[in-house]
């Protein structure tokens, strides 16, 4: 169930985020967080701002 939850969370953001026009960009390369069961980011600095029509 974590991980369809985890999708979903994800999904709804990302639709958020297009509906209301933001970009996302990121200021470094991510921190990651690497382990036997997962490859992941641990931090990633980014700068949210209103993104015009292109």
């Amino acid at each position: 169930m974590g991980s369809h939850l985890a999708r979903a969370e994800a999904t709804a953001f990302l639709t958020q985020v297009l509906d209301r026009g933001l970009r996302i960009t990121p200021l470094s390369d991510p921190d990651r967080l690497h382990t036997n069961q997962f490859n992941a980011f641990k931090r990633l600095q980014v700068r949210v701002e209103k993104g015009g029509q292109s």
